[in-house]
């Protein structure tokens, strides 16, 4: 079509995590060079505007974005082209979903062992529960709200062989993060 242009918001990250920056990649097709102007909103609320020359094919144009609030956002951009006489198509969208801060486990066997590392992860944005092998509820449902679990000079005596499953299911069948920590 003569003087149209298509936009599309090729990808927003499907996740985030809270506090996190990204990038809004957008995907322009335009049936000739022209200059644009690019909205992009989220939730109904104008984020960026920025000034464009598009060249006749497709353009990818790259917004970094500031870290949003926790939920779902659902973002629009909408392309205004001196060179577009078919706008009925300038606007295409996009969805992320915000998701809190990782949580560790952090697993010792002794209370008191981990506190610097801890106070280490948790200065660095990370929501940590720190836990003794004695009161550690290592079980599938538990270990999937953690991104990573770690295990701080924990025996192998000290873990049940129905605990050892559970975090071995949760790293190779949930992707979840392991780190074992001897001293």
């Amino acid at each position: 079509v003569p003087g149209a242009v298509l936009p599309t918001l090729r990808a927003t990250p499907a996740f985030v995590r809270e506090g996190e920056k990204f990038s809004a990649t957008l995907n322009i097709e335009a049936s000739q060079d022209t200059q644009a102007r690019i909205h992009l909103l989220a939730d109904g609320r104008l984020l960026a505007s920025q000034n464009v020359n598009l060249t006749q094919g497709s353009n990818s144009i790259v917004m970094p974005q500031e870290p949003l609030p926790p939920g779902f956002h659902l973002f629009r951009v909408q392309v205004e082209a001196s060179a577009d006489t078919y706008i009925q198509n300038n606007e295409g969208g996009s969805y992320t979903v915000v998701t809190g801060k990782p949580r560790v486990l952090i697993i010792e066997s002794e209370g008191g062992e981990t506190q610097f590392l801890a106070d280490a992860l948790r200065s660095a944005g990370l929501e940590v529960d720190v836990r003794d092998t004695q009161t550690a509820v290592i079980d599938l449902p538990t270990l999937r709200g953690y991104e990573s679990v770690v295990l701080a000079n924990v025996p192998a005596e000290d873990l049940s062989v129905t605990q050892m499953r559970a975090i071995t299911s949760y790293v190779q069948n949930l992707g979840g993060g392991l780190v074992v920590v001897g001293g």
